[in-house]
C-alpha cells in the first residue's frame, strides 16, 4: 500500500479500510474485501483522471473544492510509519 496521506480523500479512507483488515483472521472475508478495496481505488483513480482531464480541457480553477473540505488526518506520520513496516517486512 501507498504511504499515508495528510488529508483525507477517498483514497486515503480506502487505504485505512484496508490499514483496519490488514490482520483480520478470517481470510476468505479478508480476501473479498480486499478485492472490493481494489476495485474502489481503481474507480478512484479513474474519477481523479476525469476531473484532472476536465480541469485541463475546461480550465475551471475557481470551480470545485480543490481539496479545501477535506479534513486533515491526525497523527498520519504513524500511520504512514505502519505501513512502511508492513512493506518491509512483505519484502524480507
Amino acid at each position: 500500500m501507498y504511504d499515508a496521506h495528510w488529508k483525507e480523500c477517498i483514497c486515503e479512507t480506502l487505504r485505512s479500510i484496508y490499514d483496519d483488515i490488514h490482520d483480520y483472521p478470517d481470510k476468505k472475508l479478508k480476501s473479498s474485501i480486499t478485492k472490493k478495496l481494489v476495485q474502489a481505488m481503481e474507480m478512484a483513480s479513474k474519477i481523479s483522471e476525469r476531473f484532472a482531464y476536465y480541469n485541463q480541457k475546461y480550465g475551471e480553477m475557481e470551480t470545485g473544492h480543490r481539496g479545501k473540505s477535506l479534513k486533515l488526518i491526525p497523527n498520519y506520520q504513524q500511520t504512514k510509519q505502519r505501513r512502511r513496516a508492513r512493506r518491509m517486512e512483505k519484502s524480507s
